[in-house]
């Protein structure tokens, strides 16, 4: 019925909730390779499951916990082959 209206990005719509959030960012402040791994894998199957990967992969990445990065980029490039932010990650993992 809306031709010209264009589709929205999933990425401006998707919230990861707040409690995830600071669990990553706990994670992160307690340099915990070990609880990043563990939010990777509750995370998926969940409606934000993309959304928080990026998130747990960007902190996996300053804690240079490469292969959890790496796994958890590699998840969302499968899904979106075209993901710029997965794209570099992995380009410099």
């Amino acid at each position: 019925m809306l031709p010209t209206l264009p589709e929205a990005d999933v990425a401006n719509i998707q919230v990861v909730p707040l409690d995830f959030r600071e669990d990553v960012n706990r994670a992160r402040a307690g340099k915990s390779k070990g609880w990043l791994r563990l939010l990777a894998q509750e995370v998926r199957r969940q409606r934000f499951q993309w959304e928080g990967l990026k998130l747990v992969g960007t902190a996996q990445w300053d804690l240079k916990d490469y292969d959890g990065a790496r796994q958890s980029w590699d998840s969302i490039r499968e899904v979106y082959p075209a993901d710029i932010k997965a794209n570099l990650a992995l380009g410099n993992i």
